[in-house]
């Protein structure tokens, strides 16, 4: 089985819009066009992207902790 798909014509566009409270992306838009893939490619596609880590990290946030380390003392 060939799995091997064309780039040609592929294009990649991304957006997004601000959101406040908290100030921060708040949507990302990207629009694939893949003239080569047929529609059971396509739809193959869109199956893998709702698959991805990528995808969804940013579609289900990550608990994010920060620490910050205290100023080491200096030896008196």
């Amino acid at each position: 089985m060939d799995r091997t798909l064309s780039t040609e014509g592929l294009k990649v566009t991304a957006d997004y819009q601000w959101a406040e409270n908290p100030h921060r992306v708040g949507e990302i838009v990207l629009d694939v066009e893949a003239p080569g893939l047929s529609e059971v490619k396509r739809e193959a596609c869109e199956r893998v992207i709702d698959h991805c880590t990528v995808h969804n990290t940013l579609s289900v946030p990550p608990v994010v902790t920060v620490k910050v380390a205290p100023p080491e003392v200096a030896a008196v």
